[in-house]
């Protein structure tokens, strides 16, 4: 089985959302920005393709830096709010899916992470995602 369901309609892209854990009363100190990055990974199988043929775009990235920077530190939701998401675009690049090798891999995996001042914060934990796709079947749309 290919893990494509035919009655799904193929879309050239879509979007992950991640969030920060809350930590009661933490903050990034004075000066410091919360952020958050993604990498293309070989995932746990080993055979994650590191270039694959995806763009990927972090959307609004000065607008979820200040609304993260208003949201710590955090000590409640009803003081605090709902926690601010960030948004990472994925979207099929045509050229690089032409440009494919025969043998690359298919599997595309990406690991996001929160950032204070570009500096990963360690006990945050990532997010793992997995792309699934057929070269065959986004070729023939």
């Amino acid at each position: 089985s290919s893990g494509i369901n035919a009655e799904w309609p193929l879309r050239p892209g879509g979007c992950f959302y991640i969030g920060l854990n809350r930590i009661y009363d933490w903050a990034p100190e004075e000066g410091q920005t919360l952020s958050f990055g993604c990498e293309w990974v070989v995932g746990k199988t080993g055979s994650g393709n590191l270039d694959p043929p995806f763009d990927m775009e972090m959307q609004k990235k000065v607008e979820i830096a200040a609304a993260l920077k208003a949201y710590y530190p955090w000590t409640s939701m009803e003081n605090n709010g709902l926690q601010p998401m960030q948004a990472i675009k994925i979207t099929l690049n045509e050229d690089k899916l032409a440009a494919m090798n025969e043998t690359a891999s298919l599997d595309t995996y990406l690991d996001c992470s929160a950032y204070v001042n570009e500096v990963k914060i360690e006990d945050s934990g990532d997010a793992n995602f997995e792309i699934r796709y057929s070269k065959d079947t986004i070729a023939d749309e």
